[in-house]
């Protein structure tokens, strides 16, 4: 089935368009270089016009870069409004086909797209390609149809030299060319490719073996051995120590072998066959086999610096524990001195290519909050990777809004990978705060994940009235016993106030953030509290006859009771009632005293009248009305 080739009924209209598009080039960053690009169109294009059907661009990198983002040239139907547009790269296969997983991609809502033909951005997480490997741009649409569809413009005259448009009709499970090469650019950074040789330390085989000498493989030139015939001997241990997060490029496995024959002209062929694992043996890849073995020792390659061997390696593969290559002779042997050892191995080395990992900001994570008080708090991190450069900076960094950065109020807790602990003072109370912990190098600084927590929030408690006592709380006890007091209590936490009155007093009432009498209140410190309680004289207590243990709540009763000469003090209360002293006594009455009787420099106000009978009073600190 052909890809869908949609030629424009505005075909002239169209060519301008993209002539305009070709001079102009497309808006990119100032950090990212132009590598791979076609922008020739001849008013042609490939359509999506469902979900299993993909477009593909092939192209073949003209040097080790990275992809940042790609750019396509096209247009949707105003009706495809819904959904998204998802690009990504692939390798491509031994026919120059899209293959395997994706090695990055990127999806953005379909209106990026726009509706009349122009260039469009998407960008991609970065990754690495090599040198003169062909790769893949693959697209979908998740919402497309046959009248909400994606036009990918191209040329059908096919002069793009290093690449191919594809289609396919099963979501990508098999391709076919398209007729058609669509228009792209490609934009990252260089990079730099590497390599690491290595000769295997260690050989094994599973049961019988007939290989002479297999260990004489290690090293070029001290000796060789005798493959046995169609017989696989692993070879492993090979030391490599490729760098986590490394791009793997491609593998090459050198022989050093002959044949071995008695006679002459040699009689036979043979060659070997090479295929590698990743986990020990477990699963290998397809066999790659060499060239046929000459008589004369002659070195041999299989695989090569853009050759994966059909899969996708990471830096975990080549442990010691893991990678393997299994070794097979073949022989076709006829006059030999050792029929079953025809081939002789002198060397065997392996080259993995790779692209180190770039550099990128390092990876932290936000420890959680502890020491929370009303104005500091403690906080920190954890580093779990320098991003490939050296971290010059650390610490924590806090605001009222989410996701604060260092131009918020930060800590710097020196530099190094190591975990560290930040200090998090000057906060407000009864506010809550985010944080993240931050980590630098010299490519940027990266975030741990927000957290929030709320600062202490103060009560403010005073204690107010004629009587005396004493606020005790919820722990922290406020333990309030005079004035204003003020203590500090986790935010939300509920606390109950309960009062207790001195001896002579008895508690009134609650004002502020308490109210009525309720004994104890409660108080959620979700903000700053204030309460005030009111504590007064208790009235059945309000007289006393000094010395003595006898309390009154009335002048009068207290004359009763009293001796023929006695001290009456009152307190500073209002007393109603009309004093009547009849009894020949001598009365010495001192009032506004405080609750406790220690101090009279109030008044006690008597609502009466008074009349001396007899005996005799002296009176002090009180008001008759």
């Amino acid at each position: 089935m052909k890809t869908l080739i949609r030629f424009a009924f505005r075909l002239i209209l169209v060519t301008l368009i993209l002539s305009i598009a070709v001079l102009v080039l497309p808006l990119r960053t100032a950090t990212a270089a132009l590598f791979e690009n076609y922008q020739i169109g001849n008013g042609q294009d490939a359509g999506l016009s469902s979900p299993n059907v993909w477009l593909a661009q092939t192209f073949t990198a003209s040097s080790n870069h990275t992809v940042k983002y790609v750019q396509l040239y096209g247009e949707r139907d105003a009706s495809l409004t819904t959904g998204s547009i998802t690009v990504s790269i692939r390798a491509t296969d031994t026919e120059g086909q899209p293959a395997g997983a994706d090695l990055t991609a990127a999806s953005e809502v379909v209106t990026t797209i726009p509706i009349n033909y122009g260039w469009f951005t998407i960008y991609l997480p970065t990754c690495s390609l090599v040198s003169g490997a062909r790769y893949a741009i693959v697209v979908r649409i998740s919402n497309a149809s046959a009248s909400a569809g994606f036009y990918w413009s191209g040329d059908t005259v096919k002069a793009y030299p290093t690449g191919a448009g594809f289609n396919s009709v099963n979501g990508g499970s098999s391709w076919i060319d398209g007729g058609i090469d669509l228009m792209f650019t490609i934009y990252g950074d260089a990079t730099v490719a590497t390599a690491q040789t290595a000769a295997p330390t260690a050989d094994s085989y599973p049961g019988f073996t007939d290989w002479f000498g297999p260990t004489q493989a290690y090293t070029n030139g001290d000796g060789y051995t005798r493959a046995g015939k169609n017989v696989t001997h692993y070879y492993h241990n090979f030391n490599f120590s490729i760098p986590t997060g490394a791009t793997i490029n491609g593998i090459e496995v050198r022989l050093d072998a002959w044949y071995y024959p008695t006679g002459w002209p040699p009689s036979g062929t043979g060659n070997f066959r090479a295929a590698l694992s990743w986990n020990h043996g477990t699963t290998i890849t397809s066999f790659l086999s060499t060239a046929n073995v000459t008589a004369s020792e002659a070195t041999y390659f299989i695989g090569g610096s853009a050759s994966t061997w059909g899969r996708t390696w990471n830096s975990g593969d080549f442990t010691n524990g893991n990678f393997e290559i299994q070794l097979t002779p073949i022989t076709n042997t006829s006059i030999v001195t050792y029929p079953n050892q025809a081939l002789s191995l002198d060397y065997c080395q392996v080259t993995v290519y790779y692209t180190p990992p770039q550099a990128t900001t390092p990876t932290v994570s936000t420890q959680a909050i502890s020491g929370i008080t009303g104005t500091t708090a403690t906080g920190g991190g954890t580093i779990t990777s320098d991003g490939g450069a050296a971290v010059t900076a650390k610490g924590a960094c806090w605001g009222t809004s989410a996701n604060p950065t260092l131009e918020n109020s930060c800590t710097n807790d020196g530099s190094g990978t190591s975990s560290f602990t930040s200090s998090i003072t000057a906060l407000n109370r009864a506010t809550t705060y985010h944080v993240r912990a931050y980590a630098t190098n010299a490519v940027g600084t990266s975030y741990g994940s927000d957290l929030t927590f709320s600062t202490d929030a103060p009560l403010t408690v005073t204690l107010q009235g004629v009587g005396s006592g004493r606020l005790n709380s919820t722990a922290p006890d406020i333990n309030c016993s005079s004035g204003s007091c003020n203590q500090d209590y986790p935010f939300s936490s509920i606390i109950n106030l309960t009062p207790n009155p001195a001896p002579h007093s008895q508690f009134s009432t609650w004002s502020g953030d308490c109210s009525g009498a309720t004994i104890p209140c409660p108080i959620t410190m979700d903000q700053s509290r204030t309460v005030l309680a009111t504590f007064d004289i208790n009235p059945a207590e309000a007289v006393w006859i000094d010395p003595g243990e006898n309390y009154f709540n009335s002048i009068n009763t207290a004359y009763q009771a009293a001796g023929a000469s006695a001290l009456i003090k009152a307190c500073r209360v209002s007393l109603t009632e009309n004093l009547l002293f009849n009894q020949g006594k001598t009365i010495t009455l001192s009032g506004g005293y405080n609750s406790s009787y220690s101090d009279n420099s109030g008044l006690t106000t008597v609502n009466g009248t008074l009349t001396l009978a007899s005996g005799s009073v002296s009176m002090g600190n009180f008001v008759i009305r």
